[in-house]
């Protein structure tokens, strides 16, 4: 008697293929032609006006007799433009994945603010000491382009004895109100500013709460 021996069946096994690790998409540099031209004609006219305007500006009497704030923007705002195409492009290309002229304004702004009213002013030397007076006075030294300088003239317009006003500190004693306000609390001011301009809907939400 023959015995059949019956054919084992393969069993199919369903192995999982290997999971492929998702690509990282790198957003493409999405910016028109007209925003091109735009870019490099900012950045001509910031180059003409540092080579050309701006060191015209330092003998100028008419420069000298305007207050602090003006002199500042006047004197710096070749500076400013350059500033807002170096920093605001990738700055605007980092946030938005994509470069406009509104984001590269802003991104520009925002780095211009922390330069210049934060690094810049809290590099010594000062031009305002601890019991509020001015350590440097002669005007034709464009001490008045400085941003200290420039919220000097801001504090003390709006609060004319602000620097008769001391406040005892640890470990420094005595301390005008107006080298706090300065050299302190504007760079505060200054960061919630840019945090303000980076993300505009950030005020409104802080608001309806």
């Amino acid at each position: 008697m023959r015995l059949r021996v019956k054919s084992k069946k393969k069993l199919a096994i369903n192995v999982p293929k290997a999971i492929e690790s998702e690509k990282i998409k790198i957003p493409q540099f999405k910016i028109t032609k007209q925003e091109w031209i735009a870019i490099v004609n900012i950045t001509a006219f910031a180059f003409i006006w540092m080579l050309f305007i701006a060191p015209q500006l330092m003998y100028s009497d008419f420069f000298l007799s305007l207050t602090p704030p003006l002199q500042y923007f006047l004197y710096n705002f070749g500076i400013m433009l350059f500033t807002f195409i170096v920093l605001g492009i990738p700055l605007s290309y980092t946030m938005k994945h994509h470069v406009d002229l509104k984001g590269v304004i802003r991104g520009g702004l925002t780095s211009w603010l922390f330069v210049s009213f934060v690094i810049d002013m809290l590099e010594p030397p000062y031009i305002i000491a601890p019991d509020g007076k001015m350590l440097l006075t002669n005007m034709e030294s464009l001490v008045g382009t400085s941003p200290d300088y420039t919220l000097h003239w801001f504090y003390t317009t709006l609060f004319p004895n602000i620097e008769n006003i001391f406040i005892v500190l640890p470990f420094s004693g005595d301390c005008s109100l107006l080298f706090i306000s300065i050299y302190f609390l504007s760079p505060v001011f200054v960061v919630i500013i840019m945090a303000l301009l980076l993300k505009p809907g950030m005020l409104r939400k802080l608001l309806l709460r």
